[in-house]
């Protein structure tokens, strides 16, 4: 597993206005190839294996007045699972609400959920 703040867009779905933020740090062609390098190593986007279209973010910026309450944000916080380990994810999301708190992180938590069975036991993490 591949976790955090990565700090890289990987699609035109993962910040606002992708147009106007080309070639800009996070969103950087440069830095897009060398993220699609670890993927086509096997490395799958555990997010994205169960949520698909734009405006899911993890990161809004505080010098945007209402950036979050206006859902003007970046997925750039990844979790990525190997291949070994991508089948045991059962699913995955952005935790909205610390983003709500009363000081909150300009980054919200991604959670993901993998389960394993061991001597006939289900467990999930």
């Amino acid at each position: 597993m591949w976790l955090g703040d990565i700090n890289i867009a990987p699609t035109e779905d993962d910040v606002y206005e992708p147009d106007r933020h080309v070639g800009s740090v996070g969103f950087h062609p440069e830095e897009k190839s060398r993220l699609a390098a670890i993927t086509e190593l096997g490395w799958t986007d555990c997010f994205r294996r169960f949520t698909q279209g734009d405006g899911h973010y993890t990161f809004w910026e505080y010098m945007i007045p209402n950036g979050f309450q206006r859902n003007l944000g970046w997925r750039i916080d990844h979790i990525y699972a190997s291949p070994g380990l991508v089948d045991s994810c059962t699913g995955c999301e952005v935790a909205l609400d610390p983003r709500t708190w009363e000081r909150p992180s300009d980054h919200t938590p991604v959670v993901a959920t993998f389960e394993f069975e061991q001597d006939g036991t289900l467990s999930a993490f």
